[in-house]
């Protein structure tokens, strides 16, 4: 697929979109909640463990290292799958989750805009072979996003008419 100019791009960011911060900062701010989640359940353990004269370090030793990890692995998946800047040049689309764009020098992977459905409360898109979905309540400028995907797929559309 041919890169389009930067004159040709249309930029929209989400209010999640990571502003300057570097990927550090980004993992450390999303973990408070998933730390703090795993946490809980060795915090709720030692205490019982110590309220009934039982030794409670080597459920410390054990039970804190599981609960980073899994609050690591945690984040990680909700960081790639947090859709935070959406590109649009023609009919082609590159999305950016919020993981990518904490550190703004990755490329982009531009892909065709294959599909739009409606949800409750935003529209889900294929892009490729994948499928994301994007919240009105995250974006400012919605209604210019939802036009700008909805041109976008009837110039690709309009492409596989003309090749036809």
């Amino acid at each position: 697929m041919e890169k389009p100019t930067i004159s040709d791009i249309t930029v929209f960011r989400s209010t999640t979109f990571p502003k300057g911060m570097n990927r550090g900062t980004v993992i450390s701010m999303e973990m408070v909640q998933p730390l703090a989640v795993t946490m809980l359940p060795v915090m709720i353990i030692t205490l019982v463990a110590m309220l009934q004269g039982h030794p409670v370090l080597q459920v410390l030793y054990i039970g804190f290292p599981i609960a980073v990890v899994v609050a690591f692995i945690w984040t990680w998946i909700s960081l790639k799958n947090i859709v935070c800047e959406i590109l649009i040049s023609g009919s082609s689309v590159a999305l950016r989750s919020k993981f990518a764009a904490s550190s703004p020098t990755e490329g982009l992977e531009w892909k065709r805009l294959l599909d739009i459905q409606p949800e409750n409360d935003g529209l889900r898109l294929t892009v490729g072979l994948e499928q994301y979905s994007v919240f009105s309540a995250e974006w400012e400028s919605w209604s210019s996003l939802k036009q700008a995907l909805m041109e976008a797929q009837v110039d690709w559309n309009e492409e596989l008419r003309l090749d036809a």
